[in-house]
């Protein structure tokens, strides 16, 4: 795995594997507006000005109703070794990005964040039976052999998901050195916005703003961050 700094490359020798999931409307939640237009506005940019190929099948993208907890499961087991050894996972060649875009909660309790899966019911049981923990997304991510491992989320609570209390370029908690994360928030509620969700809008426009050369996500955070300052309550 990757030890140095988490970069997206303009041009590069590592094979790209993205997994997109974005939840609008859910089976019992309040609806959002935007998570999937922003999600499909990302790849767009990420397909144009990166090397992300998204025609072919290093692409999953899991829109609204297909967003279940047990979809989402399997599209992770796709990127790591399966029990009976007939799939070897990601090596070291390639990278996998993951983004998710939906609602988020938080368990005070547990000091524990999880996404909310499609078909997730509401109240107390919810957060042990039909959300998803960011304990299985960590063990998810750290069962992935890829070089470089990096996750976009734009929920709330995503803070939560980091071994520290801010959104940009932190390792995740108690993971191996490859993943890092840009998350839409610390831990607290994060606006869905109006056209396009404000995390999302700004690091498009960051993307967009880069020239040539490797694009390093320390750096991106912080342009990201900045972008922020004295116009939110909302601190990536």
């Amino acid at each position: 795995m990757n030890t140095g700094e988490t970069k997206l490359a303009l041009k590069g020798s590592h094979h790209n594997y993205v997994l997109a999931i974005a939840i609008d409307t859910y089976k019992f939640h309040s609806p959002l507006q935007n998570p999937v237009k922003d999600c499909e506005a990302l790849l767009g940019v990420l397909s144009l000005r990166y090397e992300f190929d998204l025609e072919k099948d290093n692409f999953k993208f899991l829109r609204t109703s297909t967003a279940t907890k047990k979809e989402i499961y399997k599209a992770f087991r796709q990127y790591q070794p399966s029990i009976d050894g007939s799939r070897k996972g990601l090596t070291t060649n390639e990278n996998l990005l993951v983004i998710f875009s939906g609602h988020g909660h938080f368990d005070p309790g547990q000091g524990m964040g999880f996404w909310v899966p499609f078909e997730a019911e509401t109240g107390e049981e919810a957060f042990g039976s039909d959300f998803i923990a960011n304990s299985d997304i960590l063990s998810w991510l750290n069962a992935c052999g890829a070089y470089q491992i990096t996750l976009i989320a734009d929920t709330c609570f995503s803070g939560s998901l980091l071994s520290t209390d801010a959104g940009i370029g932190y390792r995740l908690k108690n993971s191996l050195p490859a993943p890092y994360v840009l998350a839409s928030g610390r831990v607290q509620e994060v606006s869905d916005g109006y056209n396009m969700s404000p995390f999302i809008q700004r690091l498009i426009a960051t993307l967009k703003a880069h020239e040539k050369g490797a694009l390093f996500l320390q750096d991106i955070g912080k342009q990201v961050l900045t972008s922020y300052e004295w116009k939110t309550n909302q601190t990536p």
